[in-house]
């Protein structure tokens, strides 16, 4: 069996950790598998480049002139990807490799339109890290319903709707020939897709992310606090790719610490992610900006020096930071109604607020740091990580998926 995952990146963005975790995962136990890119950064044998430096130039091309027609035609206020310009680059290389099994996950930004994926006849399995297989072009629905109505009115566009809705149903024509099986990476997501028409609810499965759990285990807690210079004090940790992202959640966070913060006299927030440091320097307390980490060492520290991680998005299919901090042994507070429902166990490895509720949240984080009685929480989330989603598990999990696939 051979198996080729195809994602934008190996190593920028949650996708693109996913995909090439799941490539080490599936090497691991001995599975045919390589990774093609477009950007490669690892230097591991089974990612494969696209091409030469004129297919990735006509690949960005392609993907900033979309984003170009996307705000002149459409004048759309959140982040839209239409995917209508056929490359045929990736299309080339996908058909050279002949892959048994061909298993995308992010392939936005001028990669594989709709187009050149109904013209590939392989045995195909998506993985859903958003939304925008089955919207109009969001990634992020933000609660909104429209889709299901071929966004005839989408909120999120000021001009031209009817265009929009008319791409819309090109783009469902196309994708009924591709017949997918879908990886839905959370029950959240899972739950989702029972709305959508498309996709037939016999072809999804549902399986989590892989993740180390060797590479992410919990440090001595002393010692990873003395190692930021914290010790004795109570971290809370934030982070995401982009901690500005108003759906992450960090107002919502500021607000709910704001409701605690005279309760504990040595309260610490760390944040990490592509952080801009203006942005930070107007919260109305002291934020300890960690920026951008490079490699899994240092977010090992940082997961395992904190009392417990907040994960505040209001959309999430499975975050990763989530993982990595269970992994390492810390308990995660977040909100209901997102991907985090399959990884935290309300009041045994973290808690779970009502979506969207600050002062829940805020009793959330509460909670973690007055009732971790001999660590009890921490040894929960550990437990829940080596049981749910390490690597080799969870790789065995796909391997089954493919199998099931190849024999239908």
């Amino acid at each position: 069996m051979k198996v080729l995952l195809v994602n934008y990146s190996d190593s920028d963005g949650g996708a693109a950790r996913a995909s090439f975790r799941l490539l080490k995962a599936l090497q691991k136990i001995g599975v045919d598998v390589q990774l093609l890119v477009v950007d490669k950064k690892t230097n591991n044998k089974g990612v494969v480049e696209i091409g030469g430096i004129g297919s990735r130039v006509l690949i960005k091309f392609i993907s900033r002139l979309e984003n170009f027609l996307s705000r002149v035609l459409f004048d759309n206020n959140q982040f839209i990807t239409l995917n209508f310009i056929n490359s045929y680059i990736v299309n080339r290389k996908i058909r050279s490799i002949k892959p048994d099994i061909l298993h995308l996950h992010w392939y936005a930004r001028g990669m594989l339109s709709v187009d050149d994926i109904s013209k590939l006849k392989f045995k195909t399995v998506i993985t859903l890290h958003d939304n925008n297989f089955f919207t109009g072009g969001c990634h992020i629905k933000s609660g909104c319903n429209k889709y299901i109505e071929d966004c005839k009115s989408c909120p999120y566009i000021t001009r031209n709707k009817k265009i929009f809705s008319l791409l819309f149903k090109r783009k469902l024509i196309r994708q009924k020939k591709i017949d997918p099986y879908i990886v839905a990476l959370s029950e959240w997501m899972k739950n989702e897709l029972q709305k959508v028409d498309l996709i037939k609810k016999e072809k999804i499965y549902e399986i989590l992310n892989p993740l180390d759990t060797n590479e992410f285990s919990p440090i001595n807690k002393d010692e990873a606090k003395r190692i930021v210079g914290k010790e004795g004090k109570k971290i809370i940790l934030f982070g995401a790719c982009n901690p500005q992202d108003k759906n992450k959640g960090f107002d919502l966070l500021i607000k709910a610490i704001k409701r605690i913060e005279n309760q504990f006299d040595d309260l610490e927030l760390f944040v990490f992610g592509d952080t801009k440091e203006e942005f930070f320097q107007k919260q109305p307390f002291n934020v300890n900006i960690i920026g951008k980490l490079h490699d899994d060492i240092a977010l090992r520290v940082y997961y395992s020096a904190a009392d417990v991680m907040i994960v505040p998005s209001l959309q999430e299919t499975l975050p990763q930071s989530a993982t990595e901090a269970l992994s390492c042994g810390t308990p995660v507070v977040g909100f209901e109604n997102t991907g985090l429902t399959s990884l935290v166990n309300h009041k045994v490895n973290g808690f779970l607020a009502k979506h969207g509720d600050c002062d829940e949240l805020s009793y959330g984080i509460q909670f973690v740091l007055n009732n971790n009685i001999e660590n009890k929480l921490n040894i929960e989330s550990r437990a829940l990580s080596k049981e749910k989603f390490t690597d080799t598990v969870v790789a065995k999990e796909y391997l089954s998926m493919y199998e099931n696939i190849l024999s239908d």
